[in-house]
């Protein structure tokens, strides 16, 4: 069951929700009860449960992103209003998303007052009573006030521009906005770190599978399903035993080969040699670990991203790899692709594309252009963290120049989308350093493609995940990391953005956690955040002039 966070864990500034208060001497039913039922019968229905969610913190909704309308009882163990009792004088807080059109009346109450406190700063709402055609007037109803509604709903914060950084960021970390919106995957705990998740969406459009390791670059083997978008997950799914022989940001892709057959495909590693195992019945079964091709020799990385090339007759793949024969670099990095022609189970010998000796290129995510005519590469750089991108014209045999991408994009394995707008968003670890509100944590960048090509900042961006600064450190890894996430893009545009991150104060190992969320609410909270900011304009000078001489010659 989805617990609420408890008050304790909330800020003082979460603990002030609009409340509706039902006075003691609320005259009730005709059939007296000392109880009231909640009317919900147009309130969104409850997804199906699972058995297990995958491991609950305490204090967090886990399976549920903001519903469309929704009202939660303050004492009804945190149950939604279906099927739960209301008794008098209890609190109910107002939903950050209850809406005029959520609910239908259906009890109604006759000689009081219903006593709205939208917030400790505003003025009190009543209800004066109504001549009814039944003894009960309706409490949903009372609950519609649009003044009410306007000043209940909790708003996302926004961080606006400054200076040093040119862009607002719409803010989804804080605990009201994390219980609408995030979904643990898998948690972690004092003893477990759970790490590097990658996603894959199929055509259907809801089903997501997430694979991820336990510990920092530790064993592979975890692996769940989501079948409605990213709302619930499964428990972990089997697979094949020498799955855990593997180690090291497992990645998953959906593939197809040229005749257009289609397989679901894990790459990882052993030893630094790259394996990789497939499903061929949409992840009912796998096959074990095997090796990806004869002529892949080494890699840091598994593949970050493959995509299809030259109308879909080779597929594209990138990493990156240690230097050959560099003997003072010891964590050199340079950028490496491969072709695969039958759909991903075997890849030609790696060809290095890029090579700036003094900086560590890593982690390259790849972009189509709208039009379809170009990729972009988008390159984390380990050495000075200002990221890097380059472009090709001609499928990936040559590539460009290296440019330095706009501040507002600097971070650590990007993962891109398009939205059904045709917006492009990026989702990372911000790296920023001292110029970013954001530094070291999960965000997204809203902009356009060809904001990237003329240097532009974007739109503006997102923080997704707060990232907690270390607690316990667990072997060989700090435990402030984050990012390596996955992103998909449903067909209603919500965007479903998975990442690994240090969810909680204390000694808690990182959590997996996905986050949903669509551009048409942050783009509203930004709209609202603009028009309450907006510079006032100059007042007029009302000063009389002084009269034209109209006297003649």
């Amino acid at each position: 069951m989805p617990m609420r966070p408890p008050a304790a864990s909330l800020p003082r500034r979460f603990l002030r929700p609009a409340f509706l208060r039902l006075p003691a001497a609320l005259p009730l039913a005709a059939q007296t009860t000392g109880a009231v039922p909640v009317p919900a019968p147009s309130v969104r229905p409850a997804e199906p449960q699972r058995a297990r969610r995958g491991g609950d913190p305490p204090g967090l909704r886990e399976a549920r992103p903001r519903p469309a309308w929704r009202l939660e009882a303050a004492h009804a163990g945190g149950r939604g209003l279906r099927g739960a009792f209301l008794h008098v004088g209890e609190f109910i807080p107002l939903s950050a998303s209850l809406h005029a059109a959520a609910l239908r009346p259906a009890w109604s109450f006759s000689q009081t007052k219903l006593l709205l406190l939208p917030t400790p700063n505003s003025h009190a709402h009543t209800l004066p009573p109504a001549p009814m055609t039944t003894r009960c007037l309706p409490l949903a109803l009372a609950l519609l006030l649009p003044s009410a509604l306007a000043e209940a709903a909790i708003t996302p914060a926004v961080i606006p521009p400054t200076v040093d950084f040119p862009l607002a960021t719409v803010d989804l970390s804080g605990p009201a906005e994390a219980a609408a919106r995030h979904v643990v995957v898998a948690r972690g705990t004092t003893e477990v770190y759970q790490g590097h998740p990658t996603t894959v969406l199929l055509p259907d459009g809801k089903t997501l599978y997430c694979v991820w390791t336990l510990g920092h670059g530790g064993p592979c083997g975890p692996m769940k399903r989501s079948d409605d978008g990213g709302l619930t997950w499964s428990e972990l799914l089997p697979v094949p035993e020498n799955w855990k022989d593997t180690r090291n940001c497992p990645a998953i892709y959906r593939l197809a080969d040229p005749e257009g057959k289609a397989r679901l495909v894990v790459f990882a590693q052993q030893k630094g040699v790259m394996r990789r195992a497939w499903s061929e019945d949409d992840g009912k079964t796998w096959s074990p670990m095997q090796p990806a091709g004869a002529g892949l020799g080494p890699s840091v990385m598994p593949f970050t991203d493959v995509k299809p090339v030259d109308g879909g007759r080779r597929l594209l793949a990138m990493t990156n790899l240690r230097r050959p024969g560099e003997t003072k670099e010891k964590r050199s990095n340079v950028l490496a692709q491969s072709f695969s022609t039958d759909g991903g189970l075997t890849w030609s010998a790696f060809e290095i594309v890029r090579d700036l000796p003094g900086l560590r290129l890593c982690e390259p995510e790849l972009v189509r252009s709208p039009d379809g005519n170009q990729l972009l590469c988008l390159i984390r750089e380990d050495a000075k963290h200002e990221s890097l991108y380059m472009t090709s014209d001609d499928e990936g045999r040559t590539w460009s120049k290296e440019k330095k991408l706009p501040r507002t994009l600097w971070g650590d394995r990007h993962k891109a989308g398009y939205t059904p707008d045709g917006r492009l968003v990026i989702v990372f670890r911000d790296v920023g350093r001292k110029t970013s509100p954001t530094n070291n944590h999960f965000v997204a960048w809203v902009g356009r493609y060809d904001d990237i090509a003329n240097g532009k900042p974007g739109l503006y961006r997102v923080k997704l995940i707060h990232n907690h600064r270390r607690g316990k450190n667990f072997p060989g890894r700090l435990m402030d990391d984050c990012g390596y996430p996955g992103l998909e893009v449903l067909p209603d545009a919500t965007l479903v953005a998975t990442t690994y991150a240090k969810y909680t104060e204390g000694d808690e190992g990182n959590y997996v956690v996905a986050v949903r969320f669509k551009l048409s609410e942050t783009d509203a909270t930004l709209h609202d955040f603009l028009l309450k900011n907006r510079p006032a304009k100059p007042a007029k000078n009302h000063a009389a002039k002084p009269a034209k001489n109209r006297a003649g010659p």
